[in-house]
């Protein structure tokens, strides 16, 4: 039920006794009654609250009913892309960011006898810098003479879907390695390669259909052979997790690790990979191929690194340019910094899906 003016203004004079305190109050108030069902944020006039209050109370409590509405969609749309990484907060313009494995070793120690020393850990660092990526909303003086507070509103939700699926859509490029993802030392190298030198010195592709046991076979076998170094021959524990898919094999994925029988095999056997893997899908995986999978531990390999997290911010400023330009009275800014990236090439396994 709408909230009419005179009311706003009194329910807003009572609710503190300065401007910042009467307008936080007051979003406490419509917070909590919105969470109880017992209003909608579209019950707020835009035009109304121009009106009853201040420039200051207006951009605090707008502010309030847009990032509410932004970051709902924000969480409802986000996609697995988040699930499968390692967030790392930051400051800084690049990270040196350790690799997933260090090149040490754990000897023996007889009686009496003093401890090996390493010398130096030659740890595996990759470098992964940042991006800011953002818009902004402008309200004019029309849309809030014309009192277009549903629209406003369904506007701040488009923009809250928008940055959830651009930051699911990056971070699938990552892991595809449809964008630069690794950068070992500093130099961006391959991802996925058959070729085993440098810094790359273990195949981590096949190019196996997936179709049925022995296919997944095939990848755990491959991650199996994982070293600690070119020059240690060490394996290494990657636990592999999640079976990540596109849509079109989705169905075929879900089928593999959820029959109870073996498919592929004869006399029904049983299935070790019941449940065994977590299946993941994301359409940003079909746009770059509708064949290719991937098996491996995704949080140990990936990383994102998150300068800004997803913020809406507000200027009122009415002596801008846009002010005097356009007629902007409020304008509202999303954004946030951050990347994606890739730690190692060791922990996660891709197959093109060509045979």
């Amino acid at each position: 039920m709408r909230i009419k003016k005179d009311r706003l203004k009194k329910l807003i004079e009572n609710a503190g006794s300065n401007d910042i305190l009467r307008a936080q109050n007051f979003n406490k108030k419509i917070n909590d009654l919105v969470e109880n069902n017992k209003l909608n944020r579209s019950d707020i006039s835009i035009r109304d609250l121009d009106e009853a209050v201040n420039t200051t109370i207006f951009s605090i409590i707008m502010g309030n009913l847009l990032s509410k509405e932004f970051f709902a969609t924000f969480e409802k749309e986000s996609g697995i892309g988040l699930e499968l990484i390692s967030k790392l907060p930051s400051n800084l313009k690049t990270d040196e960011i350790p690799g997933v494995f260090t090149e040490s070793s754990i000897k023996e120690v007889t009686e009496g006898e003093g401890y090996h020393h390493t010398g130096m850990i030659k740890e595996r660092y990759v470098k992964v810098g940042a991006v800011k990526y953002g818009e902004i909303l402008d309200i004019t003086e029309e849309s809030i003479r014309n009192d277009q507070t549903g629209l406003i509103l369904l506007e701040a939700r488009n923009y809250g879907e928008t940055l959830a699926q651009h930051l699911e859509e990056h971070i699938m490029k990552v892991i595809q390695d449809a964008t630069s993802a690794w950068y070992p030392s500093g130099t961006q190298t391959t991802l996925y390669s058959n070729t085993a030198s440098g810094a790359h010195f273990k195949d981590n592709l096949i190019t196996n259909a997936l179709e049925d046991y022995t296919d997944l076979d095939a990848a755990k076998i491959l991650i199996g052979k994982m070293t600690v170094s070119a020059n240690n021959d060490s394996p290494i524990n990657v636990r592999p997790n999640v079976l990540l898919v596109p849509l079109a094999l989705e169905t075929k994925a879900q089928r593999l690790i959820g029959s109870s029988s073996l498919p592929g095999a004869a006399n029904d056997e049983a299935n070790p990979y019941k449940n065994r893997y977590d299946v993941k899908s994301s359409v940003y995986l079909d746009s770059q191929s509708a064949t290719a999978w991937y098996l491996g531990n995704f949080k140990k390999q990936y990383v994102y690194k998150e300068v800004i997290p997803p913020q809406l911010l507000v200027r009122n400023d009415e002596k801008n340019p846009a002010a005097w330009e356009r007629d902007v009275k409020y304008q509202f800014k999303i954004r946030y910094k951050g990347k994606a990236a890739a730690r190692d090439f060791r922990a996660v396994v891709k197959s093109d899906g060509s045979v």
